[in-house]
């Protein structure tokens, strides 16, 4: 199941089923330790997802709602791998600078925090942080995602995002190191910064 090679030649729907699926994959690891909604599975319409409504305004909905220890918005974005970003000489992922705003106006709205998980496929890492986090150290900068989307986005740091578990791709199951997750200790306590930038 690996979605981001399978993305070339297929319709939008077949990739959206490959992106729920990642989101069950998730869902399921979260729910030893916590409540989860899998938003997703929600109702939305003309090709988007789900919609927070009021006041004339609609805000995207994050993948997930998680209830235990935590409470919030979980975001789910598959990466093929972490890209270098030559100007920094750092490792970089990035989301569609449109729906990184629709998650800052979602925690505003809800007051619920929204962490942002990418999946990597090429090494299987799960990588989490909340948005502030990411905002204040993740040396966030603005640029475009290469053709043929060409849209604004916003890259970061891959080293301000805690690793906190692993997809295996062959049998679809996450592990998820709830004590990583449940207290996100500092960066150097987590992993070996050099492991993440090999």
């Amino acid at each position: 199941m690996m979605i981001v090679q399978q993305r070339q030649g297929i319709s939008f729907q077949e990739r959206l089923a490959l992106y729920r699926r990642v989101e069950h994959v998730i869902a399921q690891a979260l729910r030893q330790r916590y409540s989860v909604i899998v938003t997703g599975d929600l109702p939305g319409g003309n090709h988007h997802g789900p919609r927070l409504s009021g006041n004339g305004k609609q805000i995207t909905v994050a993948d997930l709602q998680v209830y235990g220890k935590r409470k919030g918005w979980i975001e789910i974005k598959t990466k093929g791998k972490p890209w270098k970003y030559e100007k920094y000489n750092r490792l970089e992922h990035g989301i569609d600078l449109v729906k990184w705003e629709h998650y800052w106006r979602l925690q505003q709205t809800t007051g619920l925090t929204v962490y942002l998980m990418v999946i990597e496929e090429d090494s299987g890492a799960v990588l989490m942080r909340d948005l502030d986090s990411i905002q204040a150290f993740g040396d966030v900068h603005t640029g475009e995602w290469p053709p043929p989307d060409c849209r604004p986005s916003i890259n970061f740091d891959r080293c301000s995002l805690a690793k906190v578990g692993s997809v295996n791709w062959k049998i679809q199951r996450a592990h998820l190191d709830f004590d990583v997750l449940d207290s996100f200790l500092s960066q150097l306590a987590l992993f070996d910064s050099e492991e993440l930038r090999s």
